[in-house]
């Protein structure tokens, strides 16, 4: 038997990209003003990585 995970993505429309950026490059200067370039670039490897599955799970791969 095999479980399934769904999970609802709409397509990005304008807005919802333009927030997704600013939060993004707001906690990615958080990051770097507490833990330095090591800290910020670790959070935008585990940025990034979670963004391509969400995609490869609205894409059903």
């Amino acid at each position: 038997m095999q479980l399934q995970v769904v999970i609802p993505v709409k397509r990005s429309t304008l807005p919802l990209l333009v927030a997704v950026l600013a939060v993004s490059v707001v906690s990615l200067v958080v990051m770097w003003a507490l833990f330095g370039w090591l800290g910020a670039a670790v959070l935008a490897l585990v940025l990034t990585a979670l963004a391509r599955l969400l995609v490869r799970a609205a894409r059903g791969q």
